[in-house]
């Protein structure tokens, strides 16, 4: 379901392939892409192979390289191959067959040389298209939310966190607060988390204060800046004001930090 909602807001005019990895390929989602006009092609799971006879192939594991078997099912025109390349691999698709066969380089450790190996056209196209996949969980495992625990529903939820923040930072990475305010995935992710702490967390505890940050660093411009429940208030304490630095015993509720009323707005970017 996740991934029909993903290319739901696809033009329904005109004829996309989609490209993507096993967590989401089965042969009925393939079926019913093609029903919809959309070609696919994907790695899939043994265990989600259903009756295709290839499900009990194992002579690959010790075929040569460049190995190959598949089976196509003529009802809905799912074809699913089986690859020996450095492992078995086994791949689908209701768009692309195994013709034409070609060739492609691969090192060999036994001959200690680049050799040619069969490489159906299935195979080629899904590596000439899996890329920002490819690149999509390498940015996902580099700074992966770990957290031990037994309920199954966890990893799926911790992983939809980890594409939703790094799907982010690559549309920030577009738009025109890259050029002056460039972050690198791991500083977005923190400045997602600071963001949210500054908007839900419960207000901290009065205790030894600690060395005064800079302002960009208390208060991010996303709550600084958003125009929503900032409220004028007394402090129970003196403060420095956040605009003009000097003390007051006024502050901002939301943002907490100390404000005189004539520097409210120009601090919350009021015009």
């Amino acid at each position: 379901m996740d991934l029909l909602c993903l290319i739901s807001e696809l033009p329904q005019s005109l004829p996309y392939q989609t490209t993507f990895d096993n967590f989401f390929t089965s042969v009925k989602l393939l079926d019913h892409l093609r029903a919809r006009g959309l070609g696919a092609i994907g790695t899939i799971r043994q265990n989600r192979l259903e009756d295709c006879p290839l499900k009990k192939c194992h002579s690959l594991e010790k075929a040569s390289r460049g190995s190959v078997k598949y089976a196509l099912d003529q009802s809905s025109d799912v074809v699913v191959v089986a690859l020996r390349d450095n492992k078995a691999v086994t791949l689908a698709s209701n768009s692309v067959g195994i013709e034409p066969v070609g060739c492609t380089s691969r090192w060999s450790r036994e001959k200690r040389q680049r050799i040619s190996v069969c490489q159906p056209r299935i195979v080629k196209v899904y590596n000439n298209t899996m890329g920002g996949v490819d690149r999509a969980d390498q940015n996902v495992s580099a700074y992966r939310i770990t957290m031990r625990t037994k309920k199954w529903w966890w990893p799926l939820f911790a992983y939809t966190l980890d594409l939703a923040i790094q799907n982010g930072w690559l549309l920030y990475r577009k738009t025109p607060s890259w050029q002056h305010r460039p972050l690198d995935l791991l500083a977005f992710r923190r400045d997602v988390v600071r963001v949210y702490l500054m908007r839900h967390a419960q207000p901290a505890r009065m205790g030894r204060p600690g060395r005064p940050q800079a302002l960009t660093q208390r208060v991010p411009e996303e709550v600084r800046l958003d125009n929503r429940s900032h409220f004028f208030a007394d402090s129970p304490t003196q403060r420095r004001c956040a605009n003009c630095r000097k003390n007051t015993r006024k502050q901002c509720t939301k943002c907490d930090v100390g404000i005189h009323i004539h520097c409210f707005n120009a601090f919350h970017g009021v015009v």
